[in-house]
């Protein structure tokens, strides 16, 4: 199975990717600051080369912005969903 997991490099995404890893799934980390093999540079605002590694693939996790371990104010939760719809809005629009 090819796993994308969108801003990944954090705790959560650390162990997603190696739990996937570990099962035999081919795991691509979509990052700002990509270091290894398998990450992608994305800046989750403009389309680019990452774009051709969304193709084929048969789960997509989106982990960008802001953390949910944080009291969920009106301010907080807005910021939560508003950058994870943005960020997928570039994704699948072209913007």
């Amino acid at each position: 199975m090819k796993i994308i997991i969108a801003a990944g490099t954090g705790f959560l995404g650390k162990n997603l990717k190696n739990y996937f890893t570990g099962k035999g799934h081919q795991v691509y980390v979509l990052t700002r600051n990509p270091k290894l093999k398998n990450e992608i540079y994305w800046d989750a605002k403009t389309l680019g080369e990452w774009k051709r590694i969304l193709e084929n693939a048969d789960v997509i996790i989106n982990l960008a912005g802001k953390s949910v371990d944080c009291r969920y104010t009106d301010k907080n939760k807005k910021e939560i969903y508003s950058y994870r719809i943005e960020s997928t809005k570039s994704s699948s629009t072209g913007s």
